[in-house]
């Protein structure tokens, strides 16, 4: 793991690119590893996406939100929208 990186696990991160200065990639840090890094963008989505990115290939790395404690985490709708009643017919 490296060293510096380890302590933003689970963390929302920008990471910024050495060549391409207008790509940028928003995700999860889920792993760092021997010059690796894993983003994954659009975490428990249908959408979800696993990046393998070199560190020599990252300029910047900003964390932009600590992990949501898991009391924090909302498994259901906040509000449940009513049903539409049918009246019945005559």
């Amino acid at each position: 793991m490296e060293p510096c990186l380890g302590k933003y696990l689970g963390w929302t991160v920008e990471v910024h690119y050495v060549n391409y200065t207008t790509a940028v990639d928003r995700g999860i840090l889920t792993a760092t590893e021997s010059g690796w890094i894993e983003l994954t963008r659009n975490p428990r989505k249908a959408r979800e996406e696993t990046l393998l990115i070199p560190v020599s290939a990252i300029r910047l790395i900003k964390p932009l939100a600590q992990p949501e404690a898991d009391d924090q985490i909302l498994l259901r709708p906040a509000d449940v929208p009513e049903e539409p009643r049918l009246e019945a017919e005559e």
